[in-house]
């Protein structure tokens, strides 16, 4: 009578816990929420595509892109890929307010530069 190597102990042992009911039931629930838990593809489309989406002008969602308002990644120099699914954030009030000033200032600038360029 020889005795069992440690390979054929832990083959033996393993084709009987295979076998068993609870440990298929238990792996087909790990499985079950491995599958559940991995992270689904993002699909990431053109600027066009996603204003054409959300009943957007295009220039608005480069600028929110730009803002980070929505999730999105540059492509080279002039391209965007926006996140299909992504929310839009709502411009915060200390944005809002120094965006309104901004706006003021350059109004002014151009405005000035009308008078200016209209008296000589």
């Amino acid at each position: 009578m020889s005795t069992p190597t440690i390979v054929e102990a832990l083959r033996t042992l393993t084709s009987e816990i295979v076998r068993s009911e609870e440990f298929r039931t238990a792996l087909r629930d790990v499985v079950s929420e491995m599958l559940a838990a991995r992270p689904r593809a993002v699909e990431m489309v053109p600027v066009a595509t996603f204003a054409h989406e959300r009943s957007l002008n295009e220039a608005t969602v480069r600028q929110m892109a730009k803002d980070g308002r929505i999730e999105a990644v540059r492509i080279g120099k002039r391209q965007w890929r926006v996140r299909r699914d992504s929310p839009i954030q709502p411009l915060r009030r200390e944005e809002r307010a120094v965006s309104g000033r901004e706006l003021a200032i350059e109004r002014a600038r151009q405005l000035a530069a009308k008078i200016a360029g209209g008296t000589r």
